[in-house]
């Protein structure tokens, strides 16, 4: 026959309860900063990995950059002196510097004849915000009043991929484009109702 439940054996019984749940709160804690710290782990070697991405990104895209560059440079002088413009000198990576020092323009390439000087700027898959900053850097060049005061600026973007909408913002700016052509480049000049721009 079964005994009755005395409430000493309630109370034994809600001790233990109390027991159990407290270790068992006390083991879901444990579990739970365990996975925190995993998650912190986690998000630190994400981070690492993130940051040594976009170094080799970086690092790629420069090479990459230097690469169109030196696919350009051996024919860009005979392509604009075909154009007329007889470009006689030839200069890659010109930082300018003001007074005290501090670059405040830098340029990929330069053209220079007696009367003109074009400048540059390349890179392996134009964008609109590129030809944004080569316009501001004309600007900034121009303003600056330092080389070339006598001397009238022309602009160009380069790049081995240029995308149509980017290649007719360039062109309506004033500046010409110069991209990849099969085995060799091509230049296209601002034309129509859009002339190249002198700054």
């Amino acid at each position: 026959m079964d005994q009755a439940v005395t409430f000493n054996d309630m109370l034994a019984l809600m001790r233990e309860d109390r027991e159990n749940f407290r270790l068992m709160c006390q083991e879901t804690d444990r579990k739970f900063q365990e996975s925190d710290r995993r998650l912190q782990e986690t998000e630190r070697l994400m981070r690492e990995s993130s940051e040594k991405l976009n170094r080799k990104m970086g690092e790629l895209g420069n090479k990459l950059g230097s690469l169109v560059e030196h696919m350009i440079i051996p024919d860009i002088e005979k392509k604009f002196n075909e154009m007329g413009y007889t470009f006689e000198n030839v200069s890659t990576n010109l930082k300018m510097k003001d007074p005290s020092g501090n670059t405040y323009a830098e340029v990929d390439i330069v053209l220079e004849n007696g009367d003109y000087v074009m400048l540059i700027e390349v890179k392996t898959d134009l964008k609109i915000e590129h030809v944004k900053e080569h316009i501001k850097r004309m600007e900034t060049i121009r303003g600056a009043g330092r080389k070339w005061p006598d001397k009238k600026l022309l602009g160009a973007v380069s790049a081995a991929i240029v995308e149509d909408n980017v290649r007719d913002y360039a062109k309506k700016n004033g500046f010409f484009v110069i991209s990849q052509a099969g085995e060799t480049m091509r230049i296209d000049k601002p034309d129509g109702e859009f002339s190249v721009k002198e700054w």
